[in-house]
Protein backbone atom coordinates (compact mmCIF):
# COMPACT_ATOMS: atom_id res chain seq x y z
CA UNK A 1 0.00 0.00 0.00
CA UNK A 2 2.81 2.39 0.79
CA UNK A 3 4.96 1.47 -2.23
CA UNK A 4 2.56 1.23 -5.18
CA UNK A 5 -0.07 3.73 -6.38
CA UNK A 6 -3.64 2.53 -5.78
CA UNK A 7 -4.47 2.73 -9.49
CA UNK A 8 -2.17 -0.29 -9.97
CA UNK A 9 -3.99 -2.51 -7.46
CA UNK A 10 -7.49 -1.11 -6.83
CA UNK A 11 -9.24 -4.43 -7.59
CA UNK A 12 -7.07 -6.22 -5.01
CA UNK A 13 -7.69 -3.46 -2.46
CA UNK A 14 -11.46 -3.74 -2.94
CA UNK A 15 -11.27 -7.52 -2.55
CA UNK A 16 -9.13 -7.14 0.59
CA UNK A 17 -11.58 -4.62 2.04
CA UNK A 18 -14.46 -7.03 1.35
CA UNK A 19 -12.59 -9.81 3.14
CA UNK A 20 -12.00 -7.59 6.19
CA UNK A 21 -15.69 -6.63 6.25
CA UNK A 22 -16.74 -10.28 6.05
CA UNK A 23 -14.36 -11.20 8.87
CA UNK A 24 -15.65 -8.35 11.08
CA UNK A 25 -19.27 -9.35 10.44
CA UNK A 26 -18.43 -12.98 11.20
CA UNK A 27 -16.76 -12.02 14.48
CA UNK A 28 -19.67 -9.78 15.50
CA UNK A 29 -22.23 -12.34 14.37
CA UNK A 30 -24.36 -10.08 12.17
CA UNK A 31 -24.14 -8.24 8.85
CA UNK A 32 -23.54 -4.49 9.03
CA UNK A 33 -25.34 -1.92 6.92
CA UNK A 34 -23.08 0.22 4.74
CA UNK A 35 -23.53 3.15 7.15
CA UNK A 36 -22.66 0.96 10.14
CA UNK A 37 -19.60 -0.41 8.39
CA UNK A 38 -18.46 3.09 7.40
CA UNK A 39 -18.48 4.01 11.08
CA UNK A 40 -16.65 0.80 12.02
CA UNK A 41 -13.91 1.84 9.57
CA UNK A 42 -13.28 5.12 11.40
CA UNK A 43 -10.52 5.58 13.92
CA UNK A 44 -11.63 4.87 17.51
CA UNK A 45 -11.08 8.61 18.22
CA UNK A 46 -14.16 9.22 16.05
CA UNK A 47 -16.22 6.31 17.41
CA UNK A 48 -15.09 3.57 15.02
CA UNK A 49 -13.37 0.21 15.35
CA UNK A 50 -10.34 1.29 13.30
CA UNK A 51 -11.05 -1.10 10.40
CA UNK A 52 -9.40 1.19 7.87
CA UNK A 53 -10.39 0.56 4.25
CA UNK A 54 -7.41 0.21 1.94
CA UNK A 55 -9.25 2.04 -0.86
CA UNK A 56 -9.77 5.04 1.44
CA UNK A 57 -6.24 5.23 2.83
CA UNK A 58 -3.91 3.84 0.13
CA UNK A 59 -3.29 7.16 -1.61
CA UNK A 60 -2.51 8.79 1.73
CA UNK A 61 -0.09 6.00 2.65
CA UNK A 62 1.63 6.14 -0.74
CA UNK A 63 2.02 9.94 -0.61
CA UNK A 64 3.41 9.83 2.93
CA UNK A 65 5.87 7.08 2.00
CA UNK A 66 6.97 8.94 -1.15
CA UNK A 67 7.69 12.13 0.80
CA UNK A 68 9.33 10.29 3.69
CA UNK A 69 11.60 8.43 1.24
CA UNK A 70 12.70 11.75 -0.27
CA UNK A 71 13.58 13.07 3.17
CA UNK A 72 15.41 9.87 4.11
CA UNK A 73 17.44 10.01 0.87
CA UNK A 74 17.95 13.76 1.26
CA UNK A 75 16.78 14.19 -2.32
CA UNK A 76 14.12 16.18 -4.16
CA UNK A 77 12.24 14.23 -6.82
CA UNK A 78 10.08 15.43 -9.68
CA UNK A 79 6.45 15.89 -8.60
CA UNK A 80 4.05 13.04 -9.40
CA UNK A 81 0.45 13.42 -10.51
CA UNK A 82 -0.60 10.62 -8.15
CA UNK A 83 0.92 12.31 -5.09
CA UNK A 84 -1.48 15.18 -4.61
CA UNK A 85 -0.73 16.32 -1.11
CA UNK A 86 1.38 15.44 1.85
CA UNK A 87 0.78 14.92 5.48
CA UNK A 88 2.09 12.25 7.75
CA UNK A 89 0.15 9.04 7.23
CA UNK A 90 -1.32 9.31 10.73
CA UNK A 91 -2.52 12.88 10.18
CA UNK A 92 -3.70 12.22 6.63
CA UNK A 93 -5.68 9.15 7.68
CA UNK A 94 -7.29 11.05 10.55
CA UNK A 95 -8.32 13.85 8.18
CA UNK A 96 -9.78 11.26 5.79
CA UNK A 97 -11.71 9.69 8.67
CA UNK A 98 -13.03 13.12 9.68
CA UNK A 99 -14.18 13.69 6.10
CA UNK A 100 -16.01 10.35 6.11
CA UNK A 101 -17.45 11.02 9.58
CA UNK A 102 -18.89 14.43 8.72
CA UNK A 103 -20.14 13.26 5.35
CA UNK A 104 -21.94 10.31 6.96
CA UNK A 105 -23.33 12.24 9.93
CA UNK A 106 -25.05 14.90 7.85
CA UNK A 107 -23.12 17.89 9.26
Amino acid sequence: MRTTPLVSWRAQAEKFDGTIRSAAESILGFPMSDQCYSQACLTPRLGGFGLRRAVDHAEIAFAASWHEAQDTCRERWRPRDDVKSFSTQKRGSFLKDEEIFYKGSGF
